[in-house]
């Protein structure tokens, strides 16, 4: 929310396909030039405030969500582009049947 401007929209989609469940968390921010994508779950790590409003933060969040993801034997991965927005996408397996 806090990087999506005046009129955030953010969707929420999940899936299940062969055992596998995958989360994709959308929004219309204003995205992550492509230097960073590879950094962006690294603990602490914040994007510089060059051109942008700045946004408080202590760059963990990001790091903390890939660990609990990971502590699940899943995976995260991000795909943005400035001024697109950015689409976070989760896959964890299913553990049981429904």
């Amino acid at each position: 929310m806090k990087y999506s401007g005046d009129d955030p929209q953010i969707s929420i989609t999940a899936k299940e396909a062969d055992g596998v469940i995958s989360i994709c968390i959308t929004d219309n921010g204003i995205g992550i030039a492509e230097e960073h994508l590879s950094h962006i779950f690294d603990k602490f790590y914040r994007i510089p405030n060059e051109n942008r409003t700045p946004v408080k933060g202590y760059g963990i969040g990001l790091f903390y969500v890939k660990t609990m993801v990971q502590k699940h034997n899943g995976t995260i991965r991000v795909e943005s582009h400035p001024g697109e927005g950015s689409s976070f996408i989760i896959t964890l397996p299913q553990t049981h049947e429904r």
